[in-house]
């Protein structure tokens, strides 16, 4: 799908530092001192009429002008907005960006860590412990990320 041109009146509202968005105008529940977004989906998202818009596609377009191509994070940190660390490539090339099946990704995500799905290793927070699963089945927790990795992967080495 192609992406939609981001509001020259949202634009306009925000200015750039150092891979964030600030408003420029004060209103009602803003505040000029606090970068602007939310995470969702692991991405910053800013609310402009209703609809949510990228950060990361935001200050792509201020510095960069529209593009109907990707703006992929180079290195692979989706919360890092750094202008440099942005760059318009292809879908297909960004497919070939992401991280192998299974790999472990970390992001300093506001409240917790995200990992790819099925890398059989997860933060429970009821438990403050990394949890390791198995083809579903539940193998161990630890509260070090390294032993818990480490349990999974000698779990895949019996089984392979």
């Amino acid at each position: 799908q192609t992406p939609r041109p981001i509001p020259s009146e949202l634009i306009n509202s925000l200015r750039y530092a150092d891979g964030c968005l600030y408003w420029t105008e004060p209103k009602q529940g803003r505040s000029l001192a606090r970068p602007v977004g939310t995470p969702i989906h692991g991405y910053q998202k800013v609310r402009w009429e209703g609809k949510h818009w990228s950060v990361h596609r935001i200050i792509w377009e201020m510095h960069n002008g529209y593009t109907e191509l990707v703006i992929d994070h180079i290195n692979r940190n989706s919360q890092d907005n750094r202008i440099e660390n942005l760059r318009a490539i292809t879908f297909v090339e960004n497919l070939r960006n992401r991280s192998p099946r299974g790999e472990v990704i970390r992001h300093a995500l506001k409240g917790g860590r995200k990992f790819r799905r099925n890398a059989g290793v997860q933060w429970k927070d009821r438990d403050s412990r990394w949890e390791v699963t198995f083809k579903g089945r539940y193998i161990g927790s630890s509260k070090s990320l390294l032993d818990a990795w480490a349990i999974r992967k000698s779990r895949e080495a019996t089984y392979f």
